[in-house]
């Protein structure tokens, strides 16, 4: 990272809030009118954040070796009179990271049993988990600077993403920005940003359908640059049992593919809305498409059975199409046609998966 050192000198102070209000005025005026200063402080603030976290986590981690050095010896297990152990004065001194930490604990024991409950209702099928990410990034600090970051970006700049709550997967079903992502996913959320190349969108929901798990979202944000066209299509039939598919997701934050084949017509339960397929699989997927090797989409990755290695589940495209026809939006309507473009079916998978990350978003819900 190559920055100059006023930028981060004044990037620090906004951060911390320390400068006066003629300053931070004309600071904020700097970065709105200067893309490539607005661009030099957004990537110190991103460093700044990983830089904290880091900083944080391996202090913590240096002093409880420390303790756990001092446990083994006999006379640090017990304070001497009127004195407080080592390993007491730890806790407290780090009381409000171990107490950050535990929260992300329970938030990712019962972040999946939320979001089903979500889906399903109060009742959430045995052994089922939707492929959700819980992101365990939710510091208060983390929280501000992401909003300190979005305030003085420019509205027609790429920003880069951010942390978020939850995340999945989405991708494009027409040019001009909307996407298709599992309902589980962004059920209730007040703040979504779909990202591609490391530069995040702001997105809303368009439409939903629960009996399906579906989401159609829309971005709204002038810095998105439409595609031509969209280089796939729906698959109008059933799939095979047997027949060879492959998937694109966020499970983690590159784009990671994997490949597999239909082991079943119907999904957990035997639900006859969705497919299971033998494809790895994991949280974050959710939302994800499910090619052929042709390149059309037969489903929409929604879950897995736990316990069950490649065991995964994807809803048919039939039902997806279905749930696009009944959108109530003029301007969708106007821009969603099912394509008969075949540009995936004559090229290698390499090739494929080339031409499909450009349309192929992670959903990141930030409050």
């Amino acid at each position: 990272m190559n920055i100059d050192e006023t930028i981060v000198e004044k990037a620090e102070r906004y951060i911390k809030g320390v400068m006066t209000a003629d300053e931070q005025s004309e600071f904020e005026a700097k970065v709105k009118s200067d893309a490539a200063y607005a661009n030099a402080v957004n990537e110190y603030l991103q460093f700044y954040t990983s830089f904290e976290h880091f900083v944080s986590r391996e202090k913590l981690k240096g002093e409880m070796d420390v303790a756990h050095a001092d446990l083994i010896e006999e006379k640090n297990l017990i304070a001497a009179p009127g004195q407080t152990g080592k390993v007491i004065k730890l806790f407290r001194k780090n009381i409000r990271l171990i107490s950050v930490a535990a929260s992300v604990a329970i938030i990712s024991v019962l972040g999946t049993a939320l979001v089903l409950t979500k889906y399903y209702g109060t009742q959430i099928p045995s052994g089922y988990r939707a492929l959700v990410n819980d992101v365990a990034q939710i510091k208060k600090t983390q929280r501000v600077i992401n909003n300190q970051i979005k305030s003085i970006a420019s509205a027609t700049q790429k920003k880069p993403a951010v942390a978020g709550i939850y995340s999945g997967t989405s991708f494009l079903v027409t040019a001009k920005g909307y996407l298709i992502t599992s309902l589980h996913i962004v059920n209730n959320a007040n703040n979504i940003e779909v990202v591609n190349d490391g530069y995040a969108y702001n997105a809303h929901v368009i439409a939903t359908n629960a009996a399906c798990d579906f989401a159609l979202l829309k971005i709204e944000d002038s810095s998105f640059e439409s595609p031509k066209s969209i280089p796939y299509n729906f698959y109008s039939q059933n799939a095979e049992m047997g027949q060879k598919v492959f998937t694109l997701g966020y499970p983690r934050t590159d784009l990671v593919y994997g490949e597999g084949s239909v082991s079943s017509l119907t999904g957990y339960q035997d639900d006859t809305i969705a497919y299971q397929v033998s494809v790895p699989l994991n949280p974050g997927n959710s939302g994800g498409p499910l090619f052929d090797e042709r390149g059309n989409i037969v489903g929409v990755i929604s879950g897995k059975q736990m316990q069950t290695d490649a065991a995964s589940f994807a809803i048919k495209s039939s039902y997806i199409v279905d749930a696009l026809k009944t959108v109530d939006d003029k301007d969708f309507e106007k821009d969603f046609t099912l394509s008969n473009k075949k540009t995936l079916s004559k090229q290698p998978r390499v090739q494929q998966l080339k031409t499909l990350k450009s349309y192929i978003f992670e959903v990141r819900v930030i409050n």
